[in-house]
């Protein structure tokens, strides 16, 4: 049996948000699955039906973690720092970073620098 079966499948009830409900399905799903299939593959109506359940699983596990970078938009001068370019020459000066409690906004150029974007607040 799966490891991660058993805490995984604990903590689903334990999600108090819509957020955190996902964040402990996604992990539950494959590790119940991986028992199931394991000691069971040798019977066909199984492995079809760990087929039909697992391709919506990942298909959405897949969504989930795309829309959660389309969420994350574009990357932030404190994230930034580490990129090739970054610093005096590349745009992204020891002056820049927050002011106040807005974050200067950075995207890289066609060059491969950052560049400094206009906050839209």
């Amino acid at each position: 049996m799966s490891p991660l079966f058993a805490p995984t499948v604990v903590l689903v009830p334990v999600a108090a948000s819509v957020s955190t409900f996902p964040a402990l399905w996604e992990p539950m799903a494959p590790a119940s699955q991986t028992p199931v299939l394991t000691e069971h593959a040798e019977r066909r109506t199984v492995r079809q039906a760990y087929l039909w359940y697992a391709v919506p699983t990942y298909d959405s596990l897949a969504m989930i973690g795309h829309f959660a970078g389309e969420l994350a938009g574009p990357v932030t001068a404190l994230g930034a720092a580490p990129v090739p370019g970054a610093g005096p020459r590349g745009g992204v000066g020891p002056g820049d970073g927050w002011h106040g409690t807005i974050a200067t906004r950075v995207e890289l150029g066609p060059d491969g620098t950052l560049r400094r974007v206009k906050n839209d607040l």
